[in-house]
């Protein structure tokens, strides 16, 4: 079988479909701090309905039009 013989970088450039707090995230865990995204994601939680959806009991509002 002859050897593989890659014409054009497959790796290590953009795709072009991530946002630039996507790239921003993505540098965090690069760099070990990825714990800085989950802070970042709890400090924008919201609330729902005075319970979590990961309690028993917790039962998802249908909105009907």
């Amino acid at each position: 079988m002859p050897p593989l013989r890659a014409k054009a970088p497959w790796y290590g450039y953009s795709l072009g479909h991530r946002t630039k707090e996507n790239e921003a995230e993505a540098e965090f865990a690069l760099q070990g701090e990825y714990y800085q995204t989950g802070e970042k994601l709890a400090k924008n939680r919201i609330e729902l309905y005075g319970r979590s959806r990961w309690q028993p009991g917790f039962a998802p509002v249908h909105v009907t039009a």
